[in-house]
């Protein structure tokens, strides 16, 4: 019997190696796909974060405090800069399914356990969830899973405790919304407490000064440095009078069901896998609170794809997690039926048949992602004409051109230019969105980016014409916009077009000699030198 275990053991322990070999070798193309808007927001922060700024005060976002010192670490370990970031997303995906396995290996499941692995690793490959971006959703599962895993490890060793909620409080001081996978731990840790008869209250003690040290130790340093007002304005403040209230139901209902629509040959075995897992698990299970613990995982996770109604690609990362244990509970569910009628090796057999059946048709189906990635396609399916690729192309061409010690500034919202460069900007306007927004530091923040920019006389500017790199609608003013139309103009000559209409008039220039550059396309970005 212990001869078999171990062999088992190891057998599952040579697939795990091997899956996470494959998805590796599979996402590896995928290492050049370019920086995009929000990472490259965020990792600037952090990178700033490391030369001391301080958050909300120096630098901001209308996001918690966790979210810079996050990124603060990915710069100071190599994320600041393209490879970098790319090689800790791929690795941060693939420790992310890792430790899936090993909290559901830890339940009882084996064949679910490996089957989850399998479909959340395949599921962050849809390209429309910008699972190759080293976006704050693949840190908070991290973190979340983390947590659990801390959890489970626990026992008697109260420390654990402590770091179980240190990691899950973590997963929400990113980004507000994972406080609903958050709630959902919560309940099941009360379900418990509740069904103990004598629940210690020291291991209680240490998960509660975990939870509490975490945004305590991150929001102090702010505090002690007059920080306090400027993270309620933008943690509190601006998001609920900006950002919160500017989509309706049905606008949110469109941008759910486009995302779902694009998504759903890549979704489609894995989440009909996961239905029938959900129902499964509900009719094997004795007690009603383990029938229930999927499904509400699942429920939790969507709703935390909700606030905000924006739906965008990469929010449904945080349900990724659930719809794998659904995955998972198929195939555990599958394997018990099974050995209802059959011997152990005869139903391991068709198991793992099944298993290589679905995972091998699922990729082959999908071809295109895992077998052939074209990344100009991809970052144009995924991010259409915004100009994500066009940044990448003009770092490269910047670092030839010039030394990259020397100032350069980005007129419009494409703070990953100076990832790519690995240059610190000179200002703190670096997402020029919030410069366009009607809000009461508006006319004070106007002010501060175009002394900056005066003030620095960058020798390069970065000039981008696109609406999402501005964001400026109809209830926003254009002023900022405009002066930096008219800076330009005044104080540039252009050396460098590039024009994105989506077809193959796409132009890219670059001339010493350029002159008077005249774009023929609405979306372009000109690229400047200083007369």
């Amino acid at each position: 019997m212990a001869a078999t275990k171990k062999t088992t053991r190891v057998i599952f322990g040579l697939a795990v190696v091997a899956v996470l070999a494959l998805f590796a070798i599979l996402r590896w193309p995928y290492l050049e796909m370019p920086l995009e808007r929000d990472e490259g927001t965020y990792l600037v922060l952090g990178h700033q974060v490391t030369q001391g700024a301080v958050p909300y005060e120096d630098i901001y976002e209308m996001k918690p405090p966790g979210l810079f010192y996050a990124y603060a670490i990915l710069s100071a370990i190599g994320g600041y800069g393209f490879e970098g970031a790319r090689t800790i997303t791929l690795l941060l995906h693939l420790v992310n399914g890792l430790f899936l396995f090993f909290i559901l290996r830890r339940t009882g499941w084996l064949w679910g356990a490996l089957g989850a692995m399998i479909a959340f690793l395949s599921l962050s490959m849809n390209p429309y969830f910008h699972g190759f971006a080293l976006l704050p959703e693949p840190i908070m599962i991290f973190l979340f899973l983390s947590g659990i895993l801390c959890l489970q490890f626990a026992r008697a060793k109260n420390y654990r405790y402590l770091l179980a909620a240190a990691f899950l409080v973590s997963s929400f001081w990113i980004k507000q919304n994972m406080m609903f996978p958050l709630i959902f731990v919560g309940l099941l840790l009360l379900y418990r407490i509740i069904r103990s008869p004598l629940p210690e209250k020291q291991p209680l003690l240490y998960f509660m000064a975990g939870g509490v040290a975490v945004p305590v130790l991150t929001l102090l340093p702010i505090v002690l440095q007059g920080g306090w007002d400027d993270f309620y304005y933008w943690v509190w403040t601006y998001p609920k009078s900006i950002y919160t209230q500017s989509i309706s139901w049905s606008s949110g209902f469109s941008y759910m069901t486009k995302v779902l629509e694009l998504s759903w040959s890549h979704l489609m075995v894995w989440v009909i896998a996961a239905g029938l897992g959900f129902a499964f698990h509900f009719a094997l299970k004795q007690r009603l609170y383990g029938r229930a613990t999927p499904l509400l995982f699942l429920v939790f996770s969507f709703l935390a794809v909700m606030p905000g109604l924006r739906f965008y690609g990469h929010y449904w990362m945080i349900l990724l997690p659930a719809i794998a244990v659904g995955v998972g509970a198929f195939f555990e569910g599958v394997h018990q039926l099974l050995r209802m009628r059959f011997s152990r090796l005869a139903s391991g057999i068709a198991i793992s048949c099944l298993l290589l059946g679905l995972t091998s048709g699922h990729i082959f189906q999908q071809s295109k992602v895992y077998f052939s990635p074209n990344i100009e396609e991809w970052s144009r399916l995924s991010y259409g004409n915004n100009p994500f690729l066009e940044i990448h192309d003009i770092a490269k061409k910047l670092k030839d051109y010039a030394s990259t010690k020397e100032d350069v500034v980005v007129m419009g919202s494409e703070p990953q230019l100076y990832v790519y460069l690995q240059a610190t900007p000179f200002t703190s306007h670096t997402f020029i969105t919030f410069l366009n927004k009607v809000h009461p530091r508006r006319g004070e923040m106007r002010s501060e980016f175009t002394s900056d920019v005066q003030q620095a006389e960058p020798k390069y500017m970065v000039f981008v014409n696109h609406p999402y790199s501005w964001s400026i609608s109809d209830q926003d003013r254009k002023d900022v916009h405009q002066w930096a139309y008219r800076y330009a103009k005044n104080y540039y000559r252009p050396i460098g077009l590039y024009e994105m209409d989506g077809t193959a008039k796409d132009r890219k220039i670059w001339s010493e000699d350029a002159g008077q550059l005249q774009p023929r396309s609405q979306y372009y970005v000109q690229i400047l030198i200083r007369k």
